[in-house]
């Protein structure tokens, strides 16, 4: 048996959201019959303090770091201060930034291997022998020559997966921070699950990460599995609500139907990602009855162009239009997402998009920077607008682009602040944003929010 660490390197914005990831992996790494403790640094306080005492504490034969590319800064003091404190511990990188750079953060100096890909089959085996490197999916370095142990190994069965070990996370603070349905009510407890892997379809800014990590095949767990985990999830947490974080739930139409039949009579509110050229009233309906409270809807940018040329979005607005029209109707929550920045946006662009969506008829809307994560489709395309290495990338804050049109990227950051006012100020949301500011729990969720503005 092996003793682990796994730590979510977070540590600027506290939300509601578990790291799903690291759940997982512990999970399985827990049925291998290894002894797991899991940190994410943004629900402890003073986090590397907290860390290093972990550290000092107890003798750890593997630490793994689970990176996105805004927490590669972060992920790199980690790992310097587990090889300072414990140069015993093996440090393994694993999420999307070391899935899709893994020969960069293999050549990292307190770095021993990377795992690409899905966690769950190859780091249980990793943990019993630390000295395997003929394992799928690895990539370490050894006298400055990085070795590829080939394609990482997804899961196939994800019923076969455990449930998240979210006994090991402070699930009453997930709990206290979880907003996805504060459309609804910021009373509701809720948490977020996974029911699907993979995504076919190619918007700029996130594949071919997706398929990278997840790979080309869509997943799927089956109804009485996900019915199974929401139930524990009642039993253990008293949930209320919760959201389908899956990239988009709305695949697999027959499935989905299976889905809202298996957990119709649970009486939980709940979200998910849709797209708009994926449901019709009659989806909507038939997910409504089963509990359906709140769509969470990618549309980007109100203008056609932008999202054809920039994000590869294969949507229309008219199709946006008609989903936001049906989910009202049935009384749906709506949230939608907008990408402001690109380098071929002009000014006029991103105002459109932003007076869009004040008009649009949704109760929440979330604005975030243009941003070419690495390997992606938008950072292939412009990378030579670039103007800053990844580590120092920021999705809610930095514009990194050049832009064509001469647009300043403190002119974009400004104006994406300005979105949310101009959002959350319209008369059509004096009601919600009252209620959020006069209520306890709303009000501390809506500083929290604000963090990101």
């Amino acid at each position: 048996m092996a003793r682990l660490l796994l730590v979510f390197p977070e540590t600027r914005y506290k939300n509601g959201q578990l790291p799903l990831g690291i759940a997982y992996a512990g999970a399985s790494l827990e049925e291998a019959g290894h002894d797991v403790t899991l940190i994410d640094l943004a629900h402890v306080r003073r986090p590397f303090q907290a860390l290093g005492t972990l550290l000092k504490d107890t003798r750890f034969d593997l630490v793994g770091v689970s990176v996105v590319t805004i927490h590669v800064t972060v992920a790199r003091e980690v790992s310097t201060l587990v090889k300072k404190l414990s140069p015993g511990s093996l440090v393994v990188w694993g999420g999307a930034h070391a899935t899709v750079m893994p020969e960069e953060s293999a050549m990292l100096p307190d770095v021993d291997i990377v795992v690409r890909g899905e966690a769950e089959l190859v780091l249980p085996r990793l943990a019993s022998d630390p000295t395997r490197r003929d394992l799928p999916g690895l990539v370490y370095q050894d006298n400055g020559t990085v070795y590829n142990s080939g394609p990482p190994e997804p899961v196939e069965d994800l019923d076969s997966v455990p449930f998240p070990a979210r006994r090991l996370l402070p699930m009453e603070s997930y709990l206290k921070y979880w907003y996805s349905l504060d459309a609804i009510s910021p009373t509701i407890r809720g948490t977020g699950i996974m029911a699907s892997r993979g995504c076919p379809y190619r918007c700029s800014f996130c594949q071919p990460t997706l398929s990278m990590l997840f790979g080309k095949k869509i997943r799927k767990r089956s109804p009485e599995n996900i019915a199974a985990e929401l139930e524990s999830l009642k039993r253990d947490y008293r949930i209320e609500g919760f959201m389908f974080e899956d990239s988009t739930f709305v695949l697999d139409r027959q499935w989905v139907l299976q889905v809202c039949e298996a957990i119709r009579d649970m009486k939980l509110k709940w979200c998910c990602n849709i797209r708009a050229d994926l449901v019709d009233e009659d989806l909507l309906a038939a997910m409504a009855k089963a509990g359906l409270s709140k769509v969470n809807i990618g549309i980007e940018s109100a203008v056609q162009e932008i999202l054809d040329a920039a994000y590869q979005k294969q949507i229309t607005i008219q199709q946006v239009d008609d989903t936001v029209a049906w989910s009202k109707k049935l009384g749906l929550k709506v949230q939608g997402y907008f990408i402001l920045g690109a380098p071929i946006e002009r000014k006029e662009d991103m105002l459109e998009t932003i007076r869009y969506a004040a008009r649009l008829d949704i109760d929440d809307a979330v604005f975030d920077i243009a941003t070419p994560f690495p390997q992606t489709n938008m950072y292939k395309m412009w990378s030579q607008y670039v103007t800053t290495d990844f580590a120092n990338f920021d999705c809610f804050h930095k514009s990194v682009f050049r832009n064509l049109h001469g647009v300043s990227q403190s002119w974009i950051e400004r104006q994406k602040k300005l979105a949310y006012y101009r959002f959350y100020l319209h008369p059509k949301r004096w009601r919600y944003v009252s209620r959020m500011l006069l209520s306890p729990t709303g009000l501390g969720r809506t500083f929290m929010k604000a963090k990101r503005v």
